[in-house]
């Protein structure tokens, strides 16, 4: 285990000890604040937490798309023993020069969407 390794599971631990301590329904003092801050800063200040940020990252399909994908999921047998919504993977794959987009179905079946045309 490097020392990154060991920073993060330090980190996690004393956070981890101090919400533990925290009762759910007792409003956070400054206090508490400023000690979650200051794990949070000595974290960051050690490099183990270069930045704080949500990403999100979304793929669309559009209507020509969405109606080919309908038309292929009617065509084919219904699945028995598919956990719930896992049926089917919707792969989106940016590349240089367009989005290619792929739809798997549990039993192997596929379909590609990709607009190759527009590429």
């Amino acid at each position: 285990m490097d020392t990154m390794d060991l920073q993060k599971i330090n980190f996690w631990k004393r956070l981890e000890s101090f919400v533990s301590n925290v009762q759910i329904n007792d409003p956070m003092s400054e206090e508490e604040k400023d000690m979650i801050l200051n794990i949070c800063k000595e974290e960051a200040s050690a490099k183990e937490i270069k930045s704080v940020k949500a990403v999100g990252m979304g793929f669309n399909i559009n209507q020509t798309q969405f109606e080919s994908l309908k038309k292929w999921k009617a065509s084919l047998p219904k699945i028995e023993s598919a956990t719930i919504g896992g049926a089917y993977t919707y792969e989106f794959t940016p590349t240089s020069i367009g989005l290619e987009i792929k739809v798997k179905r549990v039993d192997g079946k596929e379909i590609d969407l990709t607009e190759y045309e527009k590429w």
